[in-house]
Order: C-alpha cells, then structure tokens, then sequence
C-alpha cells in the first residue's frame, strides 16, 4: 500500500481513500510520530508495533 502524510494537514491518504487523523502528527527530534492505526489498511493480519505509549 501507498500512504501519504503532509504535516500540518488533517486527514491522510492510503490507498487513494483520504481518511481523517485522530490526532495531529508531533515531530520530536527530527522524528515523526503518528496514530498507530493509520497503518491498519496496509496491515495483512496483526500488527504490531514496538515501543511505549
């Protein structure tokens, strides 16, 4: 799958399909964090993600 973010907007797109953030990007240290679900429509199966919070 395909996904585009632009920082400062909104919404994103995967697939083509434009989907809403629940949440604003942050950018700490030259490293952006986002909503872990934004990758489910890529996802085959579980997914799973390393790290805290």
């Amino acid at each position: 799958g395909l996904m585009r973010l632009n920082l400062g907007s909104d919404t994103y797109r995967v697939n083509g399909e434009t989907r809403p953030l629940r949440r604003n990007p942050e950018i700490r240290r030259g490293v952006v964090y986002v909503p872990i679900d934004i990758f489910e429509p890529m996802a085959e199966g579980k997914l799973e993600a390393a790290g805290a919070r």
